[in-house]
């Protein structure tokens, strides 16, 4: 979490970041960590991070929870499989 944090910092505040590197993140190519800035820009605390992390991680159990229920036409299987993403360790990770 601190390199995320320092990593946003950079980006906010070193007049060094410019061109492509604005796409580099903690060392990693990010493009979708563009989006996250502007909150973090508002709100730098790490905690914004997490509230990030956790609305998105929500999102996609919603959309698993509709695909699921639509295509197999079960919203208790829709509500298992959106609940087995939620704890899989790979998504913690």
């Amino acid at each position: 979490m601190g390199a995320f944090m320092s990593t946003f910092y950079q980006h906010l505040s070193c007049p060094n970041v410019v061109g492509l590197q604005y796409l580099v993140f903690s060392n990693h190519i990010a493009p979708f960590l563009l989006l996250v800035l502007p909150f973090f820009a508002l709100f730098p605390y790490p905690i914004v991070l997490f509230a990030i992390q956790a609305i998105f991680l929500a999102l996609a159990a919603m959309a698993i929870y509709f695909v699921c229920k639509d295509l197999l036409n079960s919203r208790s299987i829709g509500l298992v499989l959106a609940f087995a993403f939620l704890i899989s360790p790979a998504v913690r990770g």
